[in-house]
């Protein structure tokens, strides 16, 4: 679904989620409801966890940072506020009006960043959407694979490796 919800067809993951909840919850036949369980997903939403690194990733990251992210606008900058993070650059699949890993959302940070594909790492935990995304607009990926899943050897393989953020410190 968001795959489809592209340019004018765009749709708020928050509303693609309800749809999608809704379809297997008929598909299994109960009585829960989409719109209710979207409450708690939306409570994760607002202020999901971070991994212990990350603060301290970021604070010895000298270079600029660009958030790219799926999770719509209001999410995105609830959670950034509540961890106390502050990023000048942050570009949602809202913004771009679609969702990684679709180049669209990629090419985006590039223009914020006003940096060139070959001059930045993107750096996600999504193989699908992160590295296969990122690799297609051509940039090089630093996949941090905290569950150490396996890939096929007819796989794309990102470019560097990590199970923790810390990964990230390594590559620059």
């Amino acid at each position: 679904m968001c795959y489809e919800a592209y340019g004018k067809n765009f749709r708020l993951q928050k509303d693609i989620a309800v749809e999608s909840l809704e379809i297997v919850l008929q598909s299994l036949q109960s009585t829960l409801s989409g719109h209710e369980l979207m409450k708690i997903i939306h409570e994760y939403w607002n202020a999901p966890k971070i991994f212990p690194e990350s603060r301290d990733v970021f604070a010895q990251c000298n270079l600029p940072i660009c958030i790219v992210t799926n999770v719509d606008d209001e999410f995105i900058y609830r959670a950034l506020k509540k961890h106390g993070l502050n990023f000048s650059n942050v570009v949602t699949s809202e913004l771009c009006r679609s969702y990684k890993p679709r180049a669209d959302v990629f090419l985006k940070a590039l223009s914020v960043l006003g940096l060139s594909h070959k001059e930045v790492l993107h750096i996600g935990d999504s193989y699908q959407n992160d590295i296969l995304g990122a690799k297609a607009a051509g940039i090089p990926t630093l996949w941090v694979n905290r569950k150490k899943k396996k890939l096929n050897p007819e796989d794309v393989a990102p470019d560097f490796v990590s199970h923790t953020l810390n990964g990230v410190l390594d590559c620059i």
